[in-house]
């Protein structure tokens, strides 16, 4: 199956861009490299782990991803690299959102947290317009 055949595909990585790629590099964007720790942190926080804030509650960016990625694995768009790159991406935003739960992030991993959101955020823009001109 392409990926061009299938709307709901299209569709789908659509709605994570929406949901999980703006958001989880929202407040990131604003915050250079050369930020203070404590205002870096407090970003991370806000984007990975408060990502999608609703009547439903709050969900963070790697429970949107782990929702999505069954559907993804299943479709035309694995083999397409914008896909293995935000996996892997997501893979490091795992690591970071893990180390600020438990209140232990370093400005080295801080820094590497805000480098993959944005990584991410711009791997899954990468497949949406993929998929759309497929």
């Amino acid at each position: 199956m392409s990926a061009a055949a299938d709307p709901e595909l299209v569709a789908l990585v659509g709605r994570l861009r929406h949901d999980l790629g703006r958001y989880m590099a929202f407040q990131l964007r604003a915050v250079g490299d050369g930020a203070p720790h404590t205002l870096l942190c407090e970003a991370l926080r806000a984007d990975l782990l408060q990502t999608r804030r609703g009547p439903a509650g709050v969900e963070r960016a790697v429970d949107l991803w782990d929702r999505a990625l069954p559907a993804l694995e299943r479709s035309a768009a694995r083999q397409l690299q914008p896909f293995e790159d935000l996996r892997r991406e997501m893979e490091r935003v795992r690591s970071c959102t893990d180390l600020l739960e438990r209140g232990a992030l370093s400005p080295p991993q801080a820094l590497a947290g805000r480098k993959a959101a944005l990584a991410a955020a711009d791997a899954l823009r990468a497949l949406h317009t993929r998929l759309r001109e497929a």
